[in-house]
């Protein structure tokens, strides 16, 4: 049963890394659906470069994030957790300014 778990706990980790970098990366590459997006608007209003670097911190929180998740799924010991609380709040603030 244990392995069963663990299991889960891998596979629900590959799903939500796979899904985080895949919009980072798109977010990124300006040939990207979402980086050409930002980068039209950017190019009608310079401020919206603001909403941009929002969505970037945003997604970069995304993935930095999944360490927490990272160190159940495959049982290492908990460290830092209050620097995550940290991060945590970074990321509501981030998905304010730019959510996905």
């Amino acid at each position: 049963m244990k392995h069963v778990i663990r299991a889960a706990w891998i596979s629900y980790f590959i799903f939500f890394l796979v899904t985080s970098l895949s919009y980072f990366i798109e977010l990124i590459l300006p040939s990207g659906r979402t980086g050409s997006f930002y980068h039209s608007l950017i190019a009608f209003h310079r401020l919206n470069l603001v909403r941009y670097i929002f969505a970037l911190l945003s997604s970069a929180l995304a993935v930095v994030s999944l360490w927490p998740l990272f160190v159940r799924a495959f049982s290492l010991p908990r460290t830092a957790f209050r620097f995550f609380k940290l991060i945590l709040v970074a990321r509501i603030v981030a998905d304010l300014g730019g959510h996905h």
